[in-house]
């Protein structure tokens, strides 16, 4: 899924039985990063917002520099 630039590129994984979410952006020559995890997502509602904005699931994030990882919250 392209950015509206297409600067971006996000890849939307499903895994696992419990509802397993993985969102890739590429970040040019380096290849790609991962911006979001998480786990019993029932839905997939991933939609850019600008040229540097994605919206997963009703979470905001700026691709550049934001990251939601559930494996890492308390």
């Amino acid at each position: 899924m392209n950015s509206p630039n297409n600067t971006y590129t996000a890849k939307v994984y499903r895994f696992g039985d419990e509802g397993g979410l993985r969102v890739d952006v590429n970040v040019g020559f380096f290849g790609d990063k991962l911006i979001y995890w998480s786990w019993k997502e029932s839905n997939i509602d991933v939609e850019w917002t600008d040229d540097t904005h994605i919206r997963i699931n009703g979470r905001s994030l700026d691709v550049r520099k934001d990251t939601f990882d559930k494996r890492t919250m308390d």
